[in-house]
């Protein structure tokens, strides 16, 4: 039985999005900021933060548009598109809410955080579900760079764009000790 390519291994294991919601409700005036951060210990950059990473209000905009102009600073970022991280707008009937939903791609995304403050002079917010912890993510790690790491009295192998599956706690040790994996 011979090893699967890495687009033959995760066409036949999809990696899954960890996502978190945000609502967007309020009046929003003119000038007033959405200044977001997108934090996780595997992604080269990580926090973004700044003028890079915010949404500034232009007159006429409805919490619709606040929501599209904040997806649209999200997925403007490429260093945020290279690890999978992008963000898309829709609008709940039933609570007659407009929603922000923050995708990570893959096992990664469930230590991606994501917080915002917002600056306005009416009464506009934007709240974040989960404390802003993504959450839902699987599938395998993606390695961005050769790298060997060592667990206990294991030393595993990772090399740049091979899929591998990894159990929760060698999946934490990676993240928060900031492996080039995505």
């Amino acid at each position: 039985m011979g090893m699967l390519s890495p687009g033959a291994a995760i066409a036949a294991n999809p990696r899954v999005d960890a996502t978190v919601l945000g609502t967007v409700g309020g009046t929003w005036v003119a000038g007033d900021t959405v200044a977001m951060t997108i934090k996780n210990p595997a992604v080269i950059g990580s926090p973004i933060t700044g003028a890079t990473a915010t949404y500034t209000v232009v007159t006429g905009d409805t919490d619709q548009s606040v929501a599209e102009g904040i997806a649209s600073t999200i997925n403007g970022l490429a260093s945020l598109q290279s690890f999978g991280i992008f963000a898309v707008t829709s609008y709940d009937t039933f609570a007659n809410e407009v929603k922000v939903t923050l995708h990570h791609t893959g096992p990664v995304g469930n230590y991606t955080v994501f917080s915002a403050v917002v600056a306005t002079g009416g009464t506009g917010t934007f709240t974040i579900a989960n404390s802003g912890a993504l959450s839902g993510g699987s599938g395998a790690v993606i390695p961005y760079l050769n790298f060997t790491f060592a667990t206990g009295v294991d030393t595993v192998n990772f090399w740049i764009g091979q899929p591998r599956f990894v159990d929760y706690v060698l999946l934490t040790a990676l993240v928060t000790q900031g492996m080039p994996i995505y």
